[in-house]
Order: C-alpha cells, then sequence, then structure tokens
C-alpha cells in the first residue's frame, strides 16, 4: 500500500499540471469542437499553480561555507563533532555530473579509509546544488575523542596525495560499476528515484538511460584525474567544530 501510495504521489506531481502540457492538432477540424474536447481533456486534472519546489539546500544550516568556527556546549563525556564541507563548481549537465559522482566515490573511499586507520569514526555524503550557483558539496562528519585533529589539513592532504599519485584505470572502472548498481538498486527500491530524475532539467534526454551509459563509458581516468585539478583550483573549504564547553 505504502509503494502503491508513493507511486500515485509521483504521477501526480509529475502530470497533474495542466501548465505542464501542451496540444497540437493537425489537420481540418471545427475550432468549436476542438476547444471544448480540450477543455473537457484538461477540465479533470487539478488545478495548481506551475512552482518548481528546490528542496536541495534545505541541511545547509550544520556549517557555512565562507567561513571556520568551533561552537562549545555541554557534554556528558569529552568529545568533538567536526564537519567538513568541499564546494566546488559542477555545471548542472549529465556529463559534469556523473563524473563529479564518480570521483567523489573514489575520493570518499581514500579519506575514510585514512580516517579510520587512525581510529576516528566518520562518514561522508555528496549533493549537489542548484543555486547560488551549480554546484557539488563533498561532506564529512567525524568524530573524534582524545585526539588533536585538523580535519581540514587530514582530509585535503589526503586529496592532494591522491592528485599527485593520479586516479588509476582500476579505480575509476571500480568507482564506475558501484555507481551504476547503487542506482539500479534506487531504481528497483526506491519510487522518489525517478520523480528526481525527471525533475532535473540536465538529464532531460528522450532516453536518459542509453545517454548515461553512452557517458559513463566515456569516462576515464584522464577526464576524472583533470577534474580533480579544476576542483583544487577553484574547492571552497567549510570546516565546524563542536566541542565541549570547559569550565572556567
Amino acid at each position: 500500500y505504502q509503494e502503491y501510495t508513493s507511486m500515485i504521489g509521483t504521477i501526480n506531481r509529475l502530470f497533474s499540471n495542466p501548465a505542464d502540457f501542451q496540444f497540437f492538432f493537425v489537420g481540418d477540424t471545427d475550432d468549436l469542437e476542438l476547444t471544448n474536447s480540450a477543455i473537457r481533456t484538461i477540465g479533470v486534472l487539478p488545478a495548481k499553480p506551475s512552482v518548481r519546489i528546490v528542496n536541495e539546500n534545505k541541511n545547509l544550516s550544520f556549517s557555512s561555507y565562507d567561513k571556520r568556527s568551533s561552537v562549545p556546549i555541554k557534554m556528558n563525556f569529552d568529545r568533538e563533532y567536526h564537519n567538513l564541507k568541499i564546494l566546488f563548481p559542477s555545471p548542472m549537465k549529465i556529463n559534469d555530473r556523473l563524473a563529479a559522482r564518480v570521483l567523489c566515490s573514489i575520493i570518499e573511499k581514500r579519506v575514510l579509509t585514512e580516517l579510520y586507520r587512525e581510529g576516528i569514526m566518520a562518514s561522508s555524503s555528496l549533493r549537489f546544488n542548484r543555486f547560488p550557483k551549480e554546484s557539488a558539496i563533498l561532506e564529512f562528519t567525524m568524530m573524534t575523542c582524545d585526539i588533536p585533529f585538523d580535519a581540514e589539513d587530514r582530509i585535503m592532504t589526503v586529496i592532494h596525495e591522491l592528485f599527485a599519485t593520479g586516479i588509476s584505470h582500476a579505480e575509476t572502472e571500480s568507482s564506475k560499476k558501484i555507481l551504476v548498481l547503487m542506482d539500479e538498486y534506487n531504481a528497483a527500491t526506491n519510487p522518489e528515484y525517478w520523480l528526481s530524475i525527471f525533475n532535473e532539467r540536465y538529464i532531460d534526454q528522450k532516453d536518459f538511460l542509453k545517454e548515461k551509459k553512452n557517458v559513463l563509458d566515456s569516462i576515464t581516468e584522464i577526464t576524472l584525474n583533470e577534474l580533480l585539478s579544476e576542483i583544487l583550483d577553484s574547492v571552497t573549504i567549510s570546516w565546524q567544530i563542536i566541542k565541549p564547553q570547559k569550565d572556567e
């Protein structure tokens, strides 16, 4: 029942607005009869304003993008929460977005592996924004306890080392395969997946799956190394620490 409700909701959001429809009439027809037919067709659709709801920025409140901050709060035991965001330009086109997803998957794996080796609990996520500029945000959240830790220095060191050694062919192909498997899983299990696809203008293609395959096939380690170089030249970093409040 829940999946059925989600599917109905998706269909209604995509096809229930008369403003989204265009009618093309060909041949010798009676104008009045044609008008009445169109009115009857769109009259059964629920009326609502043609508004695009953009909610990609809803989680930006954790830390800003133009400064570093430290927030002391009372805790039952001493620990520090670090949140580091790496913001970089990412045009809203399918080739740019897929390349960014493949590259960030490699970066996340490298960074998390190094943090785990140091006993630091960490997680990561990637999301895209339409405004104020088309961009991508790679976010790392970490927790440390009694460990002096410079999140920006540690993470950016790993990324610079990746740039220095270069991304390999094996890493590229592995990341591409994981991306395909994850998308197939989401398409099969999450009704909201296709809604998010239809709402993105950068993949407004007649055959999305064919276009996506062609783009993925064209992404090589050379593509990713060039993209990584561009990111390092234009990256903006935000780092926030939530730490124990010391009694004076």
